[in-house]
């Protein structure tokens, strides 16, 4: 896969909106999945929906991320490689296998193939952003 300069995307994690206060103070836990893929997004919400929870949708900036956490931090989604969303993908899951398996196997790679990697880290809580949360009273107000 080639080099992507300047990715300048968004990226989104759904997430339980009873964990949105606390997320939007502490930031996101290391290991967390992020997408660029709205529609994927979406279809994270719809799991976290499915287990009887209430969703939302958070929001970021790559280059922020990659200025704040570093390179170093970021890791390939290895579980959406292997069982790739496809529904929300415009390849088929031979497709994903034969794209890694041909690519270099960096986070850069993932974010083009499956549209997701891993961050590592801590992501603070002032790289995110979240429409339904910029409409509750923040914690420490009211």
């Amino acid at each position: 896969m080639g080099e992507t300069e300047d990715l300048q995307m968004k990226l989104y994690h759904a997430t339980d909106r009873a964990k949105i206060a606390s997320v939007m103070e502490n930031g996101l836990n290391p290991r967390s999945c992020l997408t660029s893929n709205y529609g994927q997004a979406l279809y994270y919400a719809e799991t976290i929906e499915d287990e009887g929870c209430d969703s939302t949708i958070i929001e970021l900036d790559l280059d922020a991320l990659v200025a704040r956490v570093g390179d170093e931090s970021l890791l390939p989604d290895h579980p959406s490689l292997s069982e790739p969303i496809t529904t929300s993908l415009t390849l088929t899951e031979e497709e994903v296998h034969e794209a890694w398996e041909a690519c270099d196997g960096t986070w850069r790679d993932s974010l083009e193939i499956v549209n997701s990697i891993i961050c590592t880290v801590r992501i603070p809580a002032e790289l995110l952003s979240c429409s339904e949360y910029d409409v509750l009273p923040k914690p420490g107000t009211a």
